[in-house]
């Protein structure tokens, strides 16, 4: 049993019906969680033998890597597996991944080939939903493939679209170009608008009647368009002054 914790209101009776089975159960269940403190686990916990586990050390991960290597028969340099692992912080599927990936068009797998790789590869950059969403709405946000913006989207698709809808009118498109009397960026605001309420009415499918199959389609209604609409300069939007 994943993310415990995470039970919410949704999951009401969750906690109990897991400590019934727990009970019962004549096989050992295993209960992850994230947050052994948290106060949905007060009663769980009586049930459970706690065990607490620690991210492995780039050392430690390196020495496990080195020793895969050797028994797929493939060559690789010591400080190069140790770099993987500071590198995939620890994540032991990514590094994987990359060491079967590198190890078929080379022969050995060495420190400089794995800095390379890494430096290149922007998808095991960890990025804040604050820094995606500056990325979305920068001036040379247009210039973004769909992947890169899709990405980005999705790095926290519960935050980011919460950002870009406080934020997306205090943006000067830069498709606009001169425009004195505000007009068309009146225009592309309220296009934006329209989107974000769009992705509004999609995420209550997914939250309400978990139609999770949706979920790319109210990142692009929630975050793509209203940022491919407005990204440019920001440009806080001052309220208009109309002469009596």
């Amino acid at each position: 049993m994943d993310e415990v914790d995470g039970m919410s209101a949704g999951d009401r009776g969750g906690v109990a019906d897991l400590i019934a089975s727990i009970k019962i159960s004549k096989i050992p269940i295993v209960c992850i969680c994230n947050d052994r403190y948290s106060q949905k686990l007060k009663s769980l916990v009586n049930y459970c033998l706690l065990l607490n586990f620690r991210k492995p050390t780039k050392q430690q991960m390196g020495k496990r890597l080195m020793e895969i290597a050797r028994k797929e028969g493939i060559q690789a340099q010591e400080n190069a597996m140790e770099e993987l692992a500071e590198r995939v912080h620890g994540d032991i599927r990514m590094a994987l991944n990359h060491l079967q990936y590198m190890s078929l068009s080379q022969s050995v797998v060495k420190y400089d080939d794995i800095r390379l790789r890494l430096n290149s590869s922007s998808k095991d950059e960890d990025i804040s939903p604050f820094t995606a969403v500056d990325k979305l709405f920068g001036f040379n946000g247009g210039r973004l493939r769909m992947d890169e913006r899709i990405d980005l989207s999705m790095s926290d698709p519960d935050l980011v679209p919460l950002i870009i809808q406080e934020n997306y009118i205090n943006y000067r498109p830069s498709a606009v170009g001169k425009d004195d009397s505000g007009v068309k960026r009146m225009n592309y605001l309220a296009r934006a608008a329209e989107s974000i309420a769009d992705g509004d009415i999609v995420n209550v499918q997914i939250r309400r009647y978990r139609q999770w199959q949706l979920s790319q389609a109210a990142c692009l209604a929630s975050s793509i368009v209203p940022a491919a609409l407005m990204h440019g300069n920001r440009e806080v939007l001052e309220a208009v002054k109309f002469k009596p």
